[in-house]
């Protein structure tokens, strides 16, 4: 995994979320049959309080950059994720992975998914490596078979 102050960058723009989140989707999509494309992502801007508000609650408290929503759909299935911006790279894929992977365990219940290639039998697992972050057959996690971000060794 990489070490924190690799990814100490400001936070990530919509473009750099759509490369993670197309990457993501891409690596799903070879991995099995099922196709998962990124349908939509979005920085929510909450609305600034208003005068009445301010005197009413007091100042707003700064809770830092507002999340950003990424939607994907998977076989008619539509998923919904929010992340905060201020996630690395290698984060923000895992939790978007984590998250559809999950939605498939609940959708396709008994399913393995991303199914390993070679047993069929299990999902992949997501595996922070030291130079990527890939998917890997649970009983050979040294062995990549997709990668999903490159990053720093």
């Amino acid at each position: 995994m990489p070490r924190e102050e690799d990814w100490t960058a400001p936070p990530l723009n919509v473009d750099e979320f759509v490369t993670v989140a197309g990457r993501v989707a891409d690596t799903l999509t070879e991995m099995s049959a099922r196709t998962v494309i990124v349908t939509g992502v979005s920085a929510d801007h909450w609305p600034e309080p208003s005068e009445q508000t301010i005197a009413i609650m007091g100042a707003p408290v700064d809770t830092g950059p507002a999340p950003i929503g990424v939607t994907f759909e998977c076989d008619s299935a539509v998923i919904a994720i929010q992340v905060d911006p201020r996630t690395s790279p290698w984060e923000l894929a895992a939790r978007l992975a984590g998250e559809i992977v999950d939605h498939a365990a609940t959708e396709w219940w008994g399913e393995p998914y991303p199914p390993c290639p070679r047993h069929n039998r299990h999902p992949l697992r997501l595996v922070p490596g030291s130079d990527a972050l890939y998917w890997a057959c649970p009983h050979q996690l040294d062995r990549n078979l997709a990668t999903v971000l490159n990053g720093p060794a």
